[in-house]
């Protein structure tokens, strides 16, 4: 009996352990005139936030599970240049000026996460994710919140838990 406790004190452990990530879409943040959903055929059909102009804007309200200190993760249509960048904010913390990184083999027209170095701490309940393109032609295709420092997204985001919107009419 004393190994059975032993093994589920573990297992517990480790299930205690593993860390927390949030998948935000941005395609369900609100649109604007300077903030349209596009879709990029080339990648299945994929959808994001393609911001027209600098300084275009959007935001959404997140209801989040659990309390916590965040690293946001940015996945963004990359092309390499290293200009086509959101700030993006939780709560009014600036988490970082993130996307269009330098790309892999040099294959611009991808999808590629980039992590933001600030660990903001949020509540749980609700809060509000500001983007504002630094640039005019940023794409942004989701956002990931997570408590792990060694987390690194990969593959399909299915088991990600995702948060959507609880509103659209938040105070700014």
């Amino acid at each position: 009996m004393k190994r059975i406790f032993t093994f589920f004190s573990a297992a517990g452990f480790l299930f205690a352990a593993a860390g927390a990530e949030y998948l935000v879409e941005c395609e369900d943040f609100p649109e604007n005139e300077a903030m349209k959903v596009g879709v990029w055929e080339i990648a299945n059909g994929e959808k994001f936030l393609n911001c027209t102009a600098q300084g275009a804007e959007s935001f959404s309200v997140v209801e989040l599970p659990q309390s916590g200190d965040y690293y946001l993760w940015v996945r963004t249509l990359s092309f390499g240049g290293n200009f086509r960048k959101a700030e993006i904010y939780l709560n009014g913390v600036c988490a970082g000026i993130l996307g269009d990184d330098a790309l892999e083999n040099d294959r611009p027209g991808r999808f590629a996460w980039s992590r933001s170095d600030a660990r903001i701490h949020l509540e749980a309940g609700k809060n509000t994710i500001r983007l504002i393109a630094a640039s005019a032609f940023t794409r942004i295709d989701a956002l990931i919140l997570s408590d792990d420092a060694q987390f690194k997204p990969a593959g399909k985001m299915e088991n990600l838990h995702r948060l959507s919107p609880v509103r659209e009419d938040a105070e700014k």
